[in-house]
């Protein structure tokens, strides 16, 4: 990959420059199906007033398959578009996102399951 590949992924600066941008990017694991991802993209135009304005596209699809998950991912610079000489392992990306999401279904469910002095103590189990 080069600096003229990454033209279309640099952030608009400019009045009347655009670029293509991820908007949502989701890690679908539907039970019974091949896991992958699912890259909702836009379009980000700079109008002539500063303004951005965001165009969708059609999405993008990764599968997660075992060879992209032995592969490895060159980091860039997403301001720049300059490599960062860094790799990053997929299985670490993936790995990195599903510990995620356990940290934080955890974080977030705690009120929930911890007791309150609000609810009614559990009752005594019989023997």
């Amino acid at each position: 990959m080069n600096q003229n590949d990454l033209k279309p992924y640099k952030p608009a600066i400019n009045p009347g420059a655009a670029r293509i941008r991820v908007r949502t990017a989701m890690l679908d694991n539907t039970y019974g199906k091949d896991p992958s991802i699912l890259w909702q993209r836009e379009e980000q135009i700079m109008g002539e007033d500063g303004v951005y304005r965001y165009v969708p596209m059609p999405p993008i699809y990764t599968a997660v398959t075992p060879e992209m998950l032995a592969s490895s991912i060159d980091l860039i610079d997403l301001d720049t578009g300059e490599a960062l000489g860094q790799q990053l392992p997929a299985v670490i990306l993936v790995a990195g996102l599903g510990s995620l999401f356990i940290k934080e279904d955890f974080e977030q469910s705690k009120p929930v399951l911890e007791p309150s002095a609000d609810r009614p103590g559990a009752a005594p189990e019989e023997q």
